[in-house]
Order: structure tokens, then C-alpha cells, then sequence
């Protein structure tokens, strides 16, 4: 509960941010139509300067009534606004606030702004801004508020605002900055406030983790304890049901015979207290009498204690099987917390999916199912359903060629939607090509593509017949390479129709090349399920459209290939091993 209320707190903060003059989220109104900007005129007054920035389409105004400080504020001007236009604004005195949010202005431009030492707040967001700019940024004496939302910014230019300790505020969504960039920035700054602040939003999801992981461990020792009471008394609630009637019958006619003899005993006293004559008969039958009473009343309280406890026995047993559902019901409940917990670790708003790949081979993280660790062992099965003959070369796993280039290898690991991690190394010659068939269906292809300017649907870093990769990441020939993708399987309706696309996230050699691309049916010429396929792949084929779940397969496309530390990590609860009929 904690956590949550953290986070709403998070999000409240980031609220009132926003709505204290930013607008960050928020779409500008339509521009108005207004004839292109006039060039750029050299003035001497700040009345003059005013002018021509209300001509450009922009406004000038007062803070507020009691703070008499000027904002400028350029988001609203015409086309045609060029770098040079920003020499006005050092004519005008006190000013705090330059709003240039989609203006087209560039590193260039920024140096007309030093001369302003009364900034305080500067809204650079969605501009052409690089780190090459905050260098100059970096000189105004008295910045407070710096908003880079929806630019290119990296860490790179993060250090350039290490010197700048004035900074309270900084906006950096939608920018290229990583979770270690901030934190390095914020420990050289106390004070700074950084939206969204990922390293703080990361920890807390790490704890709801550790508390999701508690919480399914005790609900699984509450599950053992309520099955051994249903396995031990469900099975007997019929027989306990006539037991605790019998019991039931034998206290009640015990209670008639209680009843009787205390009548008789009352009898009998009253017989001796008018024959005193035949007091001696008469107290010998009294002395008979009570003990027959006593013995009854015994009797009676027995069969009372032991009707109680079947009872109790009864009504236990009654209980016991609805208390083995609630404890299944809470087991369920928490496998799906856990779950839940370890998908926002990876893709939580404010913790983007951002792995690291600087270090090969690459850590295998909790809760992840390893595939081939570079052992004897794997968990790839060949497409007939049988064992691989993939060779092992110094904990290497070689793709070794087949007949139509179809010879691949398929995981018997199946999940729907995961993380998947995969260390590759091309051969010194030729192409190199394989690729990483998730579920069968869509390729990230793997080639040599190092140094090519121009890359396609077919070069690394692709999803093949989908989309090209963001950037050319790919490494040289006899350099091992890493994968990282973040996959979520399309969903499918009762009619196996296709009703929300899937998604593929994916890092190559740390840098992203997809995000979150969609995809429906697979679209490749070398589809395993109708290339070269076999009954085995037909029947996973036919059980994936029901289920959303599948394997991950290596390509054998002609060439030996190396891989090695491959792993899955599920993001559901879907993960399970599948058999060969």
C-alpha cells in the first residue's frame, strides 16, 4: 500500500510541475495563420524589441502582479523564425522566463541568451537543442528551471549542467538520457529535482517486488496447511454428519433417562419424609435411586461432551474446503502480483526498458529461465521435437546447416509475453546470417551489416519484413554482440483473429534499435511453420493461435553462427515446458 501511495505522491508532484507555467504534456493550440517572419532588424529599445517579437507572433508579458519580470514567450510564431530573431531578447531588462517549446532553434541560437543573466526558467522542449548546447546553457548565472522534454539530449550533455548549481528543476522525458546519466547529475547536485526521476521510480519498484515475493510465499505455506485440513476431512464430512446425529440421539434418550430418575428420586424423597416408619426400606431405596441418577447423569454429560465434538468435527469439516479455495484463490493472486511486480521493473512509466549491454557476457537476472548457458545442457530441441545437433564448441552453441536452410533449433520453453536475451558471434567469413525467430513467427535478424550507411528491413537490428532498425548498430565480424528484446505477443479472439497487435522493443549492442514496432500476421518468406515444417511445429503452430505462448527459435540459414548465455524472462505468468505428443 506504501508503495502505491509513493506513487501516486510521484505523479501528484510531477502534476503540480507541469501546471506551474510548463505545459509540458499538453498540445499548444493551433497555430493561427500569419504571413511568414520577417528578417531579422537590428534594434536599440526594449519597446522597439517588443515589437518585433509580437510581429514574429510572439508575446512579452509580466510575471505576475507582484513579481514585475518579464516572459517571453516564442511558442506561438510564425514560420520562417530563425536563430538570429533571439538577439532580441538581451535588449529587454528583468528578464526570468524564455518559453521557446517547437521553435526552430538550434545550438547556434543559445548564444544570444548568455547575455540574458536573469534566466531563471527555459523552456527548450521538442526543439533541435543538442549536448553540444547545454554547454551554453550552462553559463547563465541564475537558471533555476530547464525543460529538454522530446529532445535529443544524452548523458553527454547532462555533465554539462554539473557546474550549473542553481538548477532546481529539470524536465527530461522523451529524451535519450539513461537512469545512470541522472544519477550521476544529481549527485553532484543536492538540490536538483529531476521529472521523471527514474533511478527513485526503479527503487520502488524493486520493493514492490520484494513485497509481491512475501506475499506469494505466504500465501503458498497457507495452501499447504488448508489442503492437508481438505484432504483429511472433506473426504469424511458425511460419515462425521451421521456420527454427530447418532451422538446427537443417544444424549437426548440419555437426557429422558436423567429426567425420569431425578422424577423417581423426588418420588422416593417425598415417600421417606411421610413413612417414617419405612424410613430404612425406604432410604435404601432412595440411596439406589441416586446412585441410578448419578450413574445417568454421567452418562448424559458423556454422550453431551462427545456429540459436542462431533459437532465440532462437522462444522471443521464444512470449513475446510472453502478455506483451501480462499488459500488457492490468494496463491493465484499473488503469482499474478508477482508477476505484475517484475513487468513494471522492466517497463514501468518512469523505468524504461533501457538493459544494460556493456559487459559480455551479459549477468542472468532473477527469475529468468536460461535456455543454453554454454554447458552440455540446453533447453533447445531440434524441429522434429528431438535432440539438436547443434555442436558445443568451448561453451559455444555453432548453428550447423541443414537441407533448404531450415535446420533450426526450437527452445521447449514456451511463454507469451517475455524478455528475451541472446549473445551472438558472426563467423569471419560470409554473411553471418541467422536471426532470433520469437515464437516462430517474427525475425530480429542477425548478418553483417557493420558500416553500411543505409539499412533495411534485411539488416541487423530489423525485424524482418516489418521494420529497419533505428540506427546501424551492428559490430564487426569477430566481435561477440548481444540482443535484449522486449517482446508482447499480438492477442487473438475465439475465432484466432488477430485483435490487438504485438510489440517488439529491442536493443542491439546498447543502442535501441526498435521501439515498441507493431506487427499482425508474420509476413516472412522462411515462416518455420510453412517452410521445411514438420508435425511438431504444425501442432505448436496450431497451439500458439489458441494460447498467444510459443518458443524461441535460432535460425540455421547456411551459416555457423555462434551463440551463447541465452535466456528468457516471462512478464506473465505463462511460462511453461511443452512435450512432444
Amino acid at each position: 500500500m506504501r508503495v502505491r501511495e509513493t506513487l501516486a505522491v510521484t505523479a501528484l508532484v510531477w502534476w503540480c510541475g507541469i501546471t506551474g507555467g510548463w505545459e509540458v504534456m499538453a498540445d499548444d493550440a493551433a497555430k493561427p495563420k500569419t504571413p511568414a517572419a520577417p528578417a531579422f532588424q537590428a534594434v536599440k529599445t526594449s519597446d522597439e524589441a517588443v515589437a518585433r517579437i509580437r510581429q514574429l507572433g510572439g508575446r512579452v508579458h509580466q510575471l505576475s502582479a507582484k513579481r514585475k519580470v518579464l516572459v517571453v514567450d516564442l511558442r506561438f510564431v510564425v514560420e520562417g523564425f530563425s536563430d538570429d530573431h533571439l538577439q532580441y531578447i538581451p535588449v529587454l531588462k528583468d528578464v526570468v522566463v524564455v518559453r521557446l517549446k517547437r521553435v526552430a532553434v538550434t545550438d547556434a541560437g543559445l548564444k544570444h541568451l548568455v547575455a540574458v543573466s536573469t534566466i531563471e526558467e527555459l523552456d527548450l522542449s521538442e526543439t533541435a537543442v543538442s549536448d553540444a548546447g547545454l554547454k551554453i546553457i550552462a553559463r547563465l548565472p541564475a537558471l533555476k528551471t530547464l525543460n529538454l522534454f522530446g529532445t535529443s539530449i544524452t548523458d553527454a550533455g547532462l555533465i554539462q549542467l554539473k557546474p550549473v548549481k542553481t538548477l532546481r528543476r529539470l524536465f527530461i522525458d522523451r529524451t535519450r538520457t539513461s537512469v545512470a546519466g541522472i544519477a550521476d547529475l544529481k549527485s553532484s547536485n543536492a538540490g536538483l529535482a529531476v521529472v521523471p526521476d527514474r533511478p527513485e521510480t526503479r527503487r520502488r519498484i524493486a520493493a514492490l517486488v520484494e513485497v509481491a515475493r512475501k506475499l506469494l510465499a505466504e500465501s503458498k505455506t497457507a495452501v499447504a496447511a488448508a489442503a492437508k485440513a481438505h484432504d483429511q476431512l472433506t473426504p469424511k464430512v458425511g460419515a462425521l454428519k451421521k456420527n454427530e446425529d447418532a451422538t446427537k440421539a443417544a444424549s437426548e434418550a440419555a437426557k429422558k433417562q436423567s429426567d425420569a430418575a431425578n422424577k423417581a428420586q423426588a418420588e422416593t424423597k417425598k415417600a421417606v419424609d411421610q413413612a417414617a416408619a419405612k424410613l430404612k426400606a425406604a432410604t435404601e431405596k432412595y440411596t439406589a435411586t441416586k446412585k441410578l441418577a448419578d450413574a445417568a447423569k454421567a452418562k448424559a454429560a458423556a454422550a453431551g461432551k462427545k456429540a459436542a465434538e462431533a459437532k465440532q468435527q462437522h462444522e471443521r469439516a464444512k470449513k475446510a474446503k472453502p478455506a483451501f479455495d480462499l488459500a488457492k484463490r490468494i496463491q493465484v493472486a499473488s503469482q499474478l502480483r508477482l508477476a505484475d511486480a517484475r513487468r513494471r521493473q522492466v517497463i514501468s512509466p518512469g523505468a524504461p526498458f533501457e538493459p544494460r549491454q556493456d559487459k559480455l557476457p551479459s549477468p542472468v537476472p532473477p527469475g529468468a529461465t536460461v535456455l543454453f548457458d554454454g554447458s552440455d545442457t540446453t533447453k533447445f530441441l531440434s524441429k522434429t521435437g528431438e535432440k539438436i545437433n547443434w555442436p558445443i564448441e568451448k561453451g559455444n552453441l555453432v548453428s550447423t546447416k541443414g537441407g533448404s536452410n531450415s535446420n533450426h533449433v526450437v527452445s521447449s520453453v514456451h511463454f507469451r509475453d517475455a524478455v528475451i536475451h541472446v549473445e551472438f558471434l558472426l563467423p569471419p567469413k560470409g554473411s553471418g546470417n541467422s536471426g532470433v525467430y520469437i515464437h516462430g513467427n517474427y525475425e530480429l535478424q542477425i548478418i553483417r551489416s557493420h558500416g553500411k550507411k543505409e539499412v533495411t528491413q534485411k539488416d541487423m537490428g530489423a525485424v524482418y519484413g516489418f521494420a529497419k532498425p533505428l540506427v546501424n548498430a551492428a559490430r564487426k565480424p569477430g566481435q561477440w554482440q548481444v540482443y535484449d528484446i522486449l517482446y508482447r505477443a499480438p492477442r487473438r479472439d475465439d475465432k484466432q483473429k488477430i485483435v490487438k497487435k504485438g510489440s517488439i522493443t529491442a536493443w542491439l549492442n546498447g543502442q535501441l534499435v526498435q521501439q515498441n514496432t507493431r506487427f499482425g500476421e508474420p509476413r516472412s518468406v522462411y515462416h518455420p511453420y510453412r517452410h521445411q515444417t514438420t508435425p511438431y511445429l504444425k501442432a505448436i503452430f496450431e497451439k500458439q493461435k489458441k494460447t498467444m505462448t510459443g518458443p524461441v527459435f535460432l535460425q540455421d540459414h547456411g551459416h555457423p553462427t555462434r551463440f551463447r548465455n541465452v535466456w528468457i524472462l516471462p512478464l506473465d505468468d505463462q511460462l511453461q515446458g511443452y512435450k512432444p505428443q
